[in-house]
């Protein structure tokens, strides 16, 4: 069984509307997983900081 390559035309901006369209997706991705990073950050010293502040409340 012999397989042939059928050349495929592409128009030139064809290759870079791909690449931003994926530099889009890679961009967005990151702001989100970023976001995600700081907000679970932020809520775990959140946590602790009220959790050192019942820890004080206790001792007196």
């Amino acid at each position: 069984m012999k397989l042939t390559v059928i050349p495929v035309r592409r128009i030139a901006g064809d290759d870079n509307r791909h690449r931003s369209k994926t530099m889009a997706a890679l961009g967005s991705f990151l702001l989100l997983a970023s976001a995600s990073v700081l907000t679970a950050s932020y809520l775990r010293s959140r946590a602790a900081r009220s959790r050192r502040q019942e820890a004080r409340v206790t001792r007196r």
